[in-house]
């Protein structure tokens, strides 16, 4: 009888054991859980952050962005057409981003070059600086369109006869 309580009050303290250890795996859980949590909505918050900053440089880019197509030459005699482009706005634009539209077809191989040095090609566009577009071509007489657009999505078109 007496061995019977001995065995009793052991099994007893066991059991106090097990409800500290399930709080203390039921509190790193959660700890675990919240972390997680904390750690993924601050990763939102971040991209999101980059995202909304990218979107507003991107837009005051194009609020700043302006280019006018000044003068359109075309020789009839080396088949070269001229395009004379200005950057009326307050950015700085790259060259090699440029679309070129020739009577509303995208335009390939064309170069472009300072409007006072047509030998020394142009990849920085600042503002105030004209530059001229070569593309060689051939083109039947009447009325024609091109239309330059800028990395920012602004553009320029003008109609001329050849």
């Amino acid at each position: 009888m007496v061995l019977k309580k001995k065995t009793n009050s052991i099994l007893r303290n066991k059991k106090g054991f097990g409800g500290v250890a399930s709080t203390l795996i039921m509190f790193i859980a959660i700890i675990s859980v919240t972390t997680g949590l904390v750690i993924a909505f601050m990763n939102y918050t971040q991209s999101t952050k980059r995202s909304f900053d990218s979107q507003s440089e991107l837009a005051g880019n194009k609020l700043r962005t302006s280019i006018s197509v000044s003068n359109v030459y075309y020789n009839t005699t080396s088949k070269n057409l001229y395009v004379y482009v200005k950057n009326v706005g307050d950015t700085n634009l790259d060259t090699q981003l440029f679309d070129f539209f020739l009577d509303e077809a995208y335009a390939q191989n064309f170069n472009v070059y300072y409007a006072d040095n047509l030998s020394k090609s142009m990849e920085l566009f600042q503002p105030q600086e004209t530059l001229v577009i070569v593309k060689n071509q051939n083109m039947n007489s009447g009325t024609h369109s091109v239309k330059v657009v800028t990395q920012y999505g602004v553009g320029d078109s003008e109609l001329f006869n050849t």
